[in-house]
């Protein structure tokens, strides 16, 4: 797999989990300011106008099924300013709910939610709280945390012997949200996300992984792309797991 199909295929959701060996303390002259380092790894994001459908899955124990639902994803981090739509529907393709992302240069971002069928504009849900009755929530789906601030670089560690900088980042200010910070690892050289982590203090709450990816042919033998397959979300304490399980991704025309 290329460098740059890699790049593509882990930031778009971005996290792997594995064993990994205890943090190690870089070099002084080697660790980025946590700032900088988190805007390489927006810049890692897809620039093109793309469009992701799939399910969510949720499995108790035993790998039995309880609930599944369908999603659209419509990115469009080229766009100025840069814009994601996230709908969820019912395997009827019925619409259940929408949210829209716009980020602002400045770090902020302007939302918009809809629910029902048609959609109709309702107010801002938590976006900390498990969506339809999956591990997944709004924050989570949307790599809000991506765009928190004032973070520190905490060591190194390995993560399927990809060399990592460990990364605590904490919740903005006067968020009410079910995380207090995240901890991310990030890829040393690429600056890519290989694992997310939201904690409630010490607690642990939330862990995604990706498990698989697809490879996406683009216009050109040159543009083929390697984009997520299908990704694991667990909650804690681990009552169920939810598979995010991407089936087809196509290109649209810049809006």
């Amino acid at each position: 797999m290329k460098s740059c199909q890699l790049v593509a295929a882990l930031a778009l959701f971005g996290v792997l989990v594995a064993s990994h060996s205890p943090a190690e303390e870089p070099p002084d002259d080697e660790v980025p300011l946590c700032d900088a380092l988190m805007a390489s790894v927006r810049a890692q994001l897809p620039r093109d106008p793309l469009t992701l459908s799939g399910e969510l899955i949720v499995r108790r124990r035993r790998g039995v099924v309880v609930r599944k639902h369908a999603f659209e994803i419509d990115l469009e981090w080229g766009r100025n300013p840069p814009r994601a739509t996230y709908t969820l529907r019912d395997l009827f393709g019925t619409d259940l709910e929408a949210l829209t992302v716009e980020r602002e240069p400045g770090g902020g971002m302007r939302l918009s939610y809809a629910r029902g069928d048609p959609l109709q504009p309702a107010p801002i849900p938590d976006l900390f709280a498990p969506i339809r009755k999956t591990d997944l929530s709004w924050t989570d789906l949307t790599l809000s945390f991506l765009w928190w601030k004032g973070g520190s670089v905490l060591g190194m560690e390995k993560i399927l012997n990809f060399p990592c900088y460990v990364v605590r980042v904490p919740a903005p200010s006067g968020s009410k949200g079910a995380y207090t910070h995240v901890r991310l690892w990030i890829h040393r050289k690429m600056h890519v996300l290989l694992r997310a982590e939201g904690y409630a203090g010490e607690r642990l709450v939330r862990r995604l992984w990706v498990k698989s990816v697809k490879k996406v042919k683009g216009a050109d033998k040159d543009d083929d792309r390697w984009m997520v397959k299908d990704m694991e979300i667990q909650s804690y304490p681990a009552r169920q797991r939810t598979k995010l399980r991407i089936h087809d991704v196509a290109t649209k025309p810049a809006t």
